[in-house]
Formats: C-alpha cells, sequence, structure tokens
C-alpha cells in the first residue's frame, strides 16, 4: 500500500512468518529480493537474498 511495504509476504499457514523486498544491484542491476524471516521458534531473525535464475529456478541464499 505505500512505497516501503513488502513487495512478497512469507506465511506458514495463516501466521506470516516474513516479507520480501524487490531490489536491484547496484553493480550489475540484478533484480533479486532481501528476505527478512522471523518468529519466535527462530533463535534470531533469518536474513536471506532470493535470487531467480536464468533457468527460471529461485535460490535463497541466507545468513543469520
Amino acid at each position: 500500500e505505500n512505497e516501503k511495504a513488502p513487495n512478497l509476504r512469507v506465511v506458514v499457514g495463516n501466521v506470516e512468518i516474513g516479507a520480501a523486498w524487490q531490489r536491484t544491484s547496484k553493480d550489475n542491476n540484478t533484480v533479486y529480493h532481501s528476505v527478512k524471516l522471523d518468529d519466535p521458534s527462530f533463535t534470531a531473525p533469518i536474513y536471506a537474498n532470493l535470487f531467480e535464475g536464468d533457468d527460471g529456478e529461485c535460490a535463497l541464499i541466507w545468513s543469520r
């Protein structure tokens, strides 16, 4: 609804545990999604980047 709202939401069942914002890399203009996952069952939030490959498959690269 606003410019800071996420482009995607991550839902398990009917509970939202995260969101993703579309970004474009400065180096090579690659479009990707910056993802944050958080849930009380996690010891800490998970930050990840979601990339779509040339073959249409996606790769989630994350760290804590």
